[in-house]
This record gives structure tokens, C-alpha cells and sequence, in this order.
């Protein structure tokens, strides 16, 4: 992504020798004729350099892909043990090794210096020149134009899934200039130099595929965490370096370590010499992990920073936009994700700035869909996901919306189809492992979102959504001790109000008046737009003879939900109970049993059952699903899941 200032621009293993060799490549060049004056005629060449250990089944698709296009190709082998070096020799490769120091710029510079051609490529080899862009590579080596052009490397999230991906334009293809070196021990770059000796790079549409970060839930560990010790080195020479700060913020964040991940980017953003580029990307991925962390407010505000500082830039619009959900701005996100539809159709083939994602327009139709569905606006939530599905007719999201819209509209055969199509594709995706287990839920199959939630948690112990969806699981398949010890967690990590309502039923079942009453003052503190959680309420507080608080509390069931015969129940005996108060003044008012007065039942059959009724909506009580099942994995920047 950005480069790393400060380290040393030949390395520790770039030798003198080497630079004079460099030095001698181009005073022999000078001596053919000057660059100035070169005919634009004349055929440029190209020589492809890598630095490699144990890619033997890797290197092979590499050198394929470039077939035609490069003239020369120098591999440097930093030990490896396995057949690399013969597969290299079979394409023609010069093969010189380098005992490597914990410093790619160093391994790199090494093969630059060997490199005897006009322009220079870089690939890595678990990279791949797109086969459609061998041509237009070749079209971009002129003796005139930029010092250097942008490539943009696609690295799919999950093979499965490969509009997930995500882009980097990285400089890759420069000139073959001795001033010209990479710098940093990791995330190395040559940007630094070509911008001390006033060159310029453009972008370009040329693609390199990368392989390298596929993965599973947790990928590649071993490269996060040489990353990590490379990255610590890095900032114990040079402390104040920005970039390495950004960049130890984007290994922490696919590590999971979400918290050491803010640290870094807000280090980053504070330092002087971050590039503008860089900058708005390290608020989108700081916003990416404050939604982690359930920071919405704090998230929604990291993205429009991000839109001033690059207003080009698309990614903060999706990212803004479902922190927007979840703060129950529907309308604010349905603007953000117009606007980023627009800017990925105007984007082509490459990216704008220096990282973007490939545009997954349907997982966009999908959230509008969401935050339409929230609004109340079904038939035009319909429409925005048959939109999706006209992009992707695979995409899990909008058969999951579909499945909620038939569900509905009492269309439930349809709505079954729909919600098991979204979790076959779910299944299909380890990233999706929570929204898998949501989609279970809608099915009723709670056995079996408990489990998938479970494993989810196996990997995100600390994740809010996945322990609501536990609990909430643990309810539904009887196991009321776990359920009751889940809610209690539940709270002390991140109080809200139906949590504590869940809390109020199970206590309610356990006939624990007081327990009850207390909470649901919690969850009515905390949430007022639930209808049950004032009816609920109102019971207990008719039970203890309360009778003006339960008035209170029952008139509001009564405005959230006009109409719910249960509440009309409630109300009715509150008035006869209050008539017949005022008729025996001289009298204490008779405790109120369960089994009700005249007739009435407080709880049971004819109002809510003690603990699995109340936490499903009676079908005459509007009710909202909740409209993004939030599942972040800090992702998505390189190589993360999409946000």
C-alpha cells in the first residue's frame, strides 16, 4: 500500500558491487543513445524480477502467465528447499541466491540489480499477469511517458466468492533506472525513491491475480505473524514511521486484534507524512473495526473523514452505511449506498487511489433491501433485492432478504426456498459463518444455529452478535439455565434492552416477581419502542398491586401496539381492579394471584407464556427484524471479508 520512509534504500544485502553493476547497465544504455532520444519505434524490453523460497507450486502459473512478455527473467532464492529453482530453470530464469535477513527490500534490490532490460516487472509468486492484459502491458513500455505505472493486484477474499476481492495498486512496473530501489522490510515499496528523483506514476487497467491470501476463517497465520515481528522491527528503527503504523494496523485487524488494530491507525493518522491515499484508508479500516467494536456513531464519523480526504474513494459509503443501519439511520444508509453504487459503476477496471474492492453491487442492492424492510417499505425492499439477484443470482444476502419478505407476506413455502438456498450459500462461506446461523434461526432449525453459531464463536469469542444469537438460540431449544447465564454475559459486555427483557421472561418463568420487575425497568430504560417489554412490565406491576405505574407502563404497550388483545385484557382489569379499589376504600386492596380476577389471567395462555412467547412478537404487535445481522470481521482490506 504506502511506502515505509526512512529505511535504508540499498538494504543491508544490496552490495556495492551491485550498484556499480546497475551503474554499468545504464551508462551502457546511455552509450546506445540517451532515453530523450530514443525512437518511439524502437521495442522495449522487459525483464520480470522475484524474490522466491519454496514456490515450487506456485511459480510455475507465475512464469506461464508472463510468457511473451517478458525478455529476461531474474529470480532471487532466499533458501529453498524445494524444486523452485528447477521450475524457474525450465522458463529460462537467471537463478541467484540470497541468504535471507528478515528485509525484502533488500532480497528485491538483489534481483533489480541483475536485471539488464529497459522496464522492470514485479511479481510475486503466487501472482499471475491476467491473460487479457499481456497485451496492454506491452502497449505501456515506451521509451517516453511515467517512470512507473500502478498495477492493481486482485486478492480474492475466498475462492468461492471472488467478488469479494480486494484491490491494491501497487508501482510494480518502473523503468529499469539504478535510482529506482524498494524500501521497508515489509510492504516494501518503490514509491520513495522514484518520488526523490522527480519521476511520475499513472495508473494503469492491468491486473495481476493473487493467490496468496485465499484462505480459510483464519488465514495464513504464519505470514501475519512474520509480518507482525517484521513490522515491530521496522517501527524500533524508525519509530514515527506513519506507514508502517497503517500497516501494523492492517495485520492486527486480520489477526482479529481489533483493539491493537485502533491503536495503530489512529497513530498512523496522527503522524505526519501519511500519504493522502493512505490516509483515507486507514479511516475506513479504523471505521471497519469500530463497527467490531460496536462504536457505530464513532464508525459512521471515521467515514465521512474518509470522504474528505479522498471523495473519490467508494468504500466509506458501504462501510458508513451499515454503521448507519445499526444506528437505525435507514434512510441516511440507503443515500450512502446509492452513492456507492454509483462510484463503483463509474469505476472500470482499475481502482481509485492506491486500495478499493471489486464492486459487489449485490451485496449493496442487499443492505438497501435491509434498511428498506426496516422502513416498512416491503414491496420496494423486494425490489432491491430481486436487483441483487439479477447481479449475483448467488448472492446469499438477497435470498436471505427474500426469504424475510415471503416470511412476510405469509408465503411460507416461499420463503423456506429462499431461506434454505441463503444458508447452503452461507454454508459455502467461512465468513458467513454467523450470518449462516441467523439464517437457521429464520428457518426455526435452532439446533442447528446453534451450533453454526457456536463454531463462530469459537474464532470471535468476544462478538456481540454471536453471543445474542447463542442466547437467544439456548432459549429456543430449552436449555434455559445456559440461556439465562448467556443473557447475564450478554449484559456485562453491552447492556441492551432485550437482553435484559430476555432476562425479565426467564425470571418471569421462574415466577421471581421482583427479579422480573427490576428487569424490565432495565430494558425499558434501554429500549422504548418494544411493545412486550411495558406489557410485561404492566403484569408484574399489576401482580404487586401498582396499579397507577402499571397504568403508566400498560398505556404505552398501548400506543406502541393499538389494538393487541392482550393489552386490552390488561387494561380492562386494571379498570375493574381500580373501580372496585374506590368501592373499598376502607378495605386493603386484595393481593392479585395468578389465575387472575374475574376471570382474567395474568400470564399463561391467554396473555404471554412465561419465557418463549414473549420473545417472539404476538402476530398483531408490529415487529421489526432486526435489519443487518452484523458479522465484521475486521475486514476487509486485505484480504478480509467484506465489510
Amino acid at each position: 500500500m504506502s511506502p515505509l520512509h526512512g529505511a535504508d534504500s540499498t538494504g543491508s544485502g544490496y552490495t556495492f558491487n551491485a550498484i556499480d553493476r546497475c551503474m554499468e547497465h545504464s551508462m551502457k544504455r546511455r552509450r546506445r543513445g540517451t532515453r530523450s532520444y530514443q525512437p518511439t519505434n524502437v521495442r522495449q524490453t522487459l525483464a520480470l524480477c522475484m524474490i522466491v523460497k519454496n514456490e515450487e507450486t506456485n511459480i510455475d502459473c507465475c512464469l506461464e502467465s508472463v510468457k511473451g512478455v517478458a525478455d529476461e527473467i531474474v529470480v532471487v532464492d532466499t533458501g529453498s528447499t524445494d524444486r523452485t529453482s528447477e521450475v524457474a530453470r525450465q522458463y529460462g530464469a537467471k537463478i541467484f541466491s540470497y541468504q535471507w535477513d528478515d528485509d525484502f527490500s533488500a532480497a528485491r534490490n538483489v534481483s533489480l540489480s541483475h536485471a539488464l532490460s529497459d522496464w522492470i516487472l514485479v511479481l510475486d509468486a503466487d501472482e499471475a499477469l491476467a491473460e487479457e492484459d499481456k497485451g496492454r502491458l506491452r502497449a505501456l513500455l515506451r521509451p517516453d511517458g511515467p517512470t512507473a505505472y500502478l498495477l492493481n493486484i486482485v486478492s480474492p477474499v475466498d475462492d468461492r466468492r471472488n467478488s469479494h476481492a480486494v484491490i491494491n495498486a501497487f508501482p510494480r512496473l518502473f523503468r529499469n533506472r539504478p535510482e529506482i530501489r524498494f524500501e521497508g522490510r515489509v510492504h516494501e515499496q518503490v514509491s520513495p525513491s522514484i518520488a526523490r528523483m522527480g519521476g511520475t506514476i499513472s495508473p494503469s487497467e492491468i491486473r495481476v491475480h493473487h493467490r496468496g491470501y485465499h484462505g480459510r476463517w483464519v488465514d495464513l497465520p504464519v505470514k501475519r505473524q512474520r509480518n507482525i515481528r517484521l513490522l515491530n522491527q521496522q517501527l524500533h528503527d524508525h519509530p514515527d514511521d506513519p506507514s508502517a503504523h497503517f500497516h501494523l494496523g492492517e495485520v492486527y485487524a486480520l489477526e482479529g486484534k481489533v483493539a491493537e488494530a485502533i491503536e495503530c491507525y489512529r497513530t498512523a493518522l496522527l503522524l505526519p507524512g501519511l500519504p493522502p491515499s493512505n490516509r483515507s484508508v486507514a479511516r475506513r479500516s479504523l471505521a471497519a473495526c469500530l463497527l467490531n467494536r460496536r462504536r457505530f456513531e464513532e464508525a459512521w464519523q471515521e467515514c465521512v473523514a474518509a470522504l474528505d480526504e479522498d471523495q473519490g474513494y467508494a468504500m466509506p459509503h458501504l462501510t458508513g452505511a451499515i454503521a448507519l443501519t445499526q444506528l437505525g439511520r435507514y434512510e441516511a444508509a440507503a443515500r450512502q449506498i446509492d452513492l456507492y453504487l454509483a462510484k463503483v459503476k463509474r469505476q472500470g477496471r482499475s481502482i481509485h487511489g492506491v486500495v478499493g474492492h471489486e464492486p459487489n453491487p449485490a451485496y449493496a442492492w442487499s443492505l438497501k433491501g435491509n434498511c428498506l424492510f426496516a422502513l416498512g417499505q416491503v414491496e420496494q425492499a423486494a425490489d432491491c433485492y430481486r436487483a441483487a439477484l439479477a447481479v449475483d443470482r448467488d448472492s446469499p444476502e438477497a435470498h436471505l432478504g427474500m426469504g424475510k419478505v415471503y416470511k412476510f407476506r405469509g408465503r411460507g413455502a416461499e420463503a423456506a426456498t429462499a431461506l434454505e438456498k441463503a444458508a447452503v450459500l452461507f454454508e459455502q462461506m467461512p465468513q458467513g459463518r454467523l450470518t449462516l446461523a441467523e439464517t437457521y434461526a429464520e428457518l426455526g432449525r435452532w439446533a442447528e444455529a446453534l451450533t453454526t453459531c457456536e463454531a463462530f464463536l469459537d474464532v470471535r469469542p468476544n462478538d456481540v452478535g454471536g453471543l445474542t444469537l447463542q442466547a437467544q438460540a439456548l432459549l429456543k431449544v430449552g436449555r434455559l439455565t445456559e440461556a439465562e447465564a448467556a443473557y447475564r454475559r450478554l449484559v456485562a459486555h453491552t447492556p441492551s434492552g432485550l437482553a435484559y427483557f430476555a432476562l425479565a421472561c426467564l425470571a418471569d418463568a421462574r415466577s421471581d416477581r421482583r427479579e422480573a420487575t427490576a428487569f424490565c425497568r432495565r430494558a425499558w430504560e434501554l429500549e422504548r419502542s418494544d411493545a412486550r417489554i411495558p406489557f410485561l412490565l404492566g403484569c408484574c406491576l399489576l401482580e404487586a398491586g401498582e396499579y397507577r405505574e402499571a397504568l403508566a407502563v400498560l398505556l404505552e404497550a398501548e400506543r406502541l401496539a393499538p389494538g393487541t388483545p392482550e393489552i386490552v385484557q390488561r387494561l380492562q382489569l386494571l379498570a375493574r381492579l381500580v373501580q372496585r379499589e374506590r368501592c373499598e376504600m376502607r378495605h386493603p386492596a386484595l393481593p392479585l394471584q395468578k389465575g387472575g380476577t374475574g376471570g382474567f389471567v395474568m400470564r399463561g395462555a391467554t396473555c404471554i407464556a412465561p419465557h418463549a412467547s414473549l420473545l417472539t412478537p404476538h402476530a398483531s404487535v408490529p415487529h421489526t427484524p432486526h435489519p443487518i445481522p452484523y458479522t465484521l470481521d475486521p475486514v476487509a482490506e486485505d484480504g478480509r471479508s467484506p465489510p
